[in-house]
């Protein structure tokens, strides 16, 4: 199946925002840009699918075992490779000589792997020239920003790339270099797959470098970054008017922040209430529309007393060797009234020779127990199991219903138990309504017939 657009598609670009307590706050120009911002804890909350881009302070990948990397695979991706990625760096999550931020594996298929390694306590103060192309912008952020972050440190950190295996052709488009070719901030892009923008936490301001990053996707990935913010847009540039309805505007969101925030967290408690609901029904009333042997008698037995039958489950009863019907159902106030019942699932047709077994053991009920009255019979079948259960249509043929009926037979759809006994669950029927029903009724009763009956009772 070809998937298409979603209904509900957010608009672009859509930013998860993963990052610490310190970061987030330094984030409050998002509010104001076009696009989908969402905060996580965890990428787990997230179908990353339905994202473009994360703006994080966490790894994005780390190693798997201890041992070298000719052994296994020793790297684990934490973070979609599809996602375009801001990198804000800080020693507190990146830490030891050891640690990495990403790896990225050759694009030929070759077993070369570039580990992107974290690298704290570098000694020195010199900055260098990136390699990277730089625009005007880049180029003064580089000064006004990295050169003046790299200076008032007592120590560097930054990333140093690695190959691991072979001499491979990744490189990294340096925006500053530190001391032993450290890199203080740069970028990359992963063959065929998504961008990242890595820089120190202790830049002056985050805004600019994310509307560059931005623009650098814009430019790589164009259907997925439309448009990127302006200088026009930039609050510098703003009139008054315009910043002050700016500025409520931001207040609404921050308003209702805390109401999307209870809003999700009511969805994910009444979805995990709706996924106990449908294991519940799976193992329970819903058997009455797909199970078979002992899970479907079972099934039944719950039903008929949902209903306010008193049954005798008959398996208890008779001996494995010399079974006969599975049910003996009884109601309260009605002496002369009982039914001997089977149940059964069949994947095709429900066949009339059950009837046969039943009058047999009908037979033997009398000879035995001499009643003063004739029990009746109910072939409680679940058939045409693998078809939607509203379309499984008669139980049997006209011509064999007559016979059925003469013989006090009723063949009962379990379709129609679920809904009945689904009906009085929710109170719109009443129990004994039900019971009033089914007392005299033969022949059979379909879901059809369970439904055109419950439409006609009063609310």
């Amino acid at each position: 199946m070809t998937l298409t657009r979603p209904l509900n598609q957010r608009d672009s670009p859509r930013v998860l925002v993963w990052t610490d307590d310190a970061t987030s706050e330094r984030l409050d120009f998002l509010s104001s840009l076009p696009g989908t911002y969402r905060s996580i804890d965890d990428m787990s909350e997230v179908d990353p699918a339905e994202w473009d881009a994360l703006i994080t302070t966490q790894h994005i990948a780390s190693r798997r075992v201890a041992s070298s990397a000719t052994y296994g695979e020793p790297y684990r991706r934490l973070v979609a490779e599809h996602l375009c990625v801001l990198l804000v760096v800080t020693p507190e999550e990146f830490s030891g000589w050891s640690d990495i931020t990403d790896f990225i594996e050759a694009e030929d298929g070759s077993s070369d792997i570039t580990r992107l390694d974290f690298k704290d306590r570098v000694a020195g103060h010199h900055a260098y020239p990136g390699d990277a192309q730089s625009s005007e912008l880049l180029t003064s952020l580089v000064k006004t920003q990295l050169v003046p972050t790299v200076e008032n440190r007592p120590a560097q950190f930054g990333v140093y790339p690695f190959n691991v295996r072979g001499d491979s052709e990744f490189r990294v488009n340096t925006f500053l270099r530190g001391p032993n070719e450290l890199v203080i901030a740069g970028s990359y892009v992963r063959p065929n797959q998504g961008s990242v923008w890595f820089i120190p936490h202790d830049v002056d301001d985050l805004e600019p470098w994310w509307t560059l990053a931005l623009h650098d996707w814009h430019e790589i990935f164009p259907e997925r970054f439309p448009g990127v913010p302006k200088w026009q847009n930039s609050p510098d540039w703003m009139t008054h008017i315009e910043r002050a309805i700016q500025a409520r505007i931001q207040d609404e969101v921050a308003r209702f922040a805390p109401l999307q925030q209870a809003h999700d967290a009511e969805l994910a408690r009444l979805r995990t209430d709706f996924d106990i609901a449908q294991t519940n029904a799976s193992k329970g009333a819903r058997v009455l529309l797909t199970g078979q042997d002992d899970e479907l008698q079972n099934a039944v037995l719950q039903a008929l007393l949902a209903l306010g039958y008193t049954v005798r489950d008959m398996d208890e009863v008779w001996p494995d060797r010399e079974r006969r019907e599975d049910y003996r159902i009884t109601e309260d106030g009605y002496d002369d009234w009982l039914v001997l019942a089977d149940a059964t699932g069949v994947s095709k047709g429900a066949k009339a020779s059950k009837f046969q077994i039943l009058g047999r053991n009908v037979t033997k009920y009398v000879f035995e127990e001499k009643p003063n009255f004739i029990p009746r019979q109910w072939l409680i079948v679940n058939r045409l199991i693998e078809r939607d259960p509203a379309t499984r249509g008669d139980i049997f043929r006209p011509d064999e219903l007559g016979p059925l009926s003469e013989s006090l037979c009723l063949a009962f759809d379990t379709a129609a138990l679920f809904v009945l006994q689904d009906a009085v669950a929710a109170g719109a029927v009443s129990g004994k309504l039900v019971r009033e029903m089914l007392r005299e009724r033969t022949g059979q009763l379909r879901l059809e017939d369970a439904r055109e009956w419950l439409n006609r009772q009063e609310p």
